[in-house]
């Protein structure tokens, strides 16, 4: 039960530190690409972190994958979304 917590404490920081960075590149939560960003994102950053051996410093790397991403996707889907319009 103890993993299952923890696992669930991990997601919930990884959304956290997810919504942050968002917020830091201006996209907040009432922009229209938002949800989007925000998916992308966090799918992204949690398949690289699916790979990290042990949990020392796991919310150091946390910051890091998301913080290298973050403007890729915000251009990404801005872009997707004006080719859409």
């Amino acid at each position: 039960m103890i993993s299952v917590v923890c696992v669930v404490c991990v997601i919930q920081k990884l959304e956290q530190i997810v919504v942050g960075a968002l917020k830091r590149q201006g996209m907040k939560r009432d922009h229209v690409c938002f949800r989007k960003c925000y998916t992308r994102l966090f799918n992204l950053s949690k398949s690289f972190l699916k790979d990290v051996r042990s949990s020392q410093d796991l919310v150091s790397e946390m910051h890091r994958v998301v913080d290298f991403n973050v403007s890729q996707v915000i251009d990404f889907e801005l872009r997707q979304a004006h080719t859409t319009l």
